[in-house]
């Protein structure tokens, strides 16, 4: 397994770490303002971590799978998935179901919450799941590669609050 990690501090962090489609870009007018829209609130709030991982598909397939139908091979990812994190982190996991924007939603036993994609998000929903509740401790994660790429945002304070109060101060409330 290799991890790298870096604070994010720059729209290209987001970029390079190739999570957001940024050719999705509606009701943004262009890719230049869909990406800052992702990036806003990030700058030095947040972590980027990106994990190669080596077993995602030696995880036992579980029993308890409930089904899941998605576009491509997400559905195939989506239950790997399941079995891959109820394998490795079933101590630290209390919930976890499968949608769509996001794909994927959990909640870890001390309260935080964990929700991603399987392969690139749309700016539009980044930016309703990541970027409209983040609370510190609170997890965005991207699968890629057929799961064998993991890319986890993790904010270091509560960047919905940043959000929001940024938002009343512009309109003078």
């Amino acid at each position: 397994m290799n991890i790298t990690s870096k604070l994010i501090e720059s729209p290209l962090d987001l970029l390079e770490a190739d999570i957001i489609d940024i050719q999705r870009c509606s009701p943004f007018p262009n890719s230049a303002k869909a990406l800052q829209a992702c990036y806003s609130g990030l700058e030095r709030a947040a972590y980027l971590t990106i994990i190669e991982i080596n077993d995602f598909w030696d995880a036992p397939e579980r029993e308890d799978w409930s089904g899941w139908k998605h576009s491509s091979n997400h559905d195939k990812i989506g239950e790997q998935l399941w079995n891959w994190l109820w394998w490795k982190c079933s101590d630290i996991i209390k919930s976890l179901s499968f949608g769509d924007s996001p794909d994927f939603l959990g909640e870890f036993c001390n309260g935080s919450w964990f929700s991603g994609d399987i392969g690139k998000v749309s700016p539009l929903a980044f930016m309703l799941t990541a970027g409209g509740r983040f609370r510190a401790n609170d997890l965005w994660v991207s699968i890629l590669d057929d799961g064998a790429r993991q890319v986890i945002i993790e904010p270091v304070y509560n960047v919905s609050a940043w959000r929001q109060k940024s938002m009343l101060d512009r309109i003078g409330a």
